[in-house]
């Protein structure tokens, strides 16, 4: 029995699947494309997803940090009488009885209208 020559292809190139090679290189390449830009599951939307995904926790952990702020506010206004009384005094001009109130304009600042 004559054995095969060691240098020989295990394919010989007039094959199937060398004649299929080409279009099969070629699938690849659309199904590579289709993933890479393809609808709304493709690889460059899924990298922008990811970009908006840290801008909204960015945005959660500010939102967070001003709840937190404001609690903390809402917990003073309803248990520091001394906190109250500053707000009423700076916030809305209010006095005690008997006080005057004086309010100071800077030279770039208007007076209220009321005051022209």
């Amino acid at each position: 029995m004559p054995s095969r020559p060691a240098t020989a292809s295990p394919l010989p190139t007039g094959t199937r699947l060398g004649r299929w090679r080409p279009v099969i290189v070629a699938v690849g390449l659309v199904v590579l494309a289709v993933f890479l830009i393809g609808g709304d599951e493709g690889f460059y939307r899924l990298v922008d997803r990811r970009r908006e995904l840290r801008q909204l926790e960015a945005r959660v952990d500010t939102l967070a940090a001003q709840n937190d702020s404001l609690k903390q506010v809402l917990w003073r206004l309803e248990n520091d009488l001394d906190y109250v009384e500053k707000v009423a005094r700076e916030e809305y001009g209010m006095s005690r009885q008997g006080e005057h109130v004086y309010r100071l304009y800077s030279p770039q600042s208007e007076a209220p209208a009321d005051r022209k």
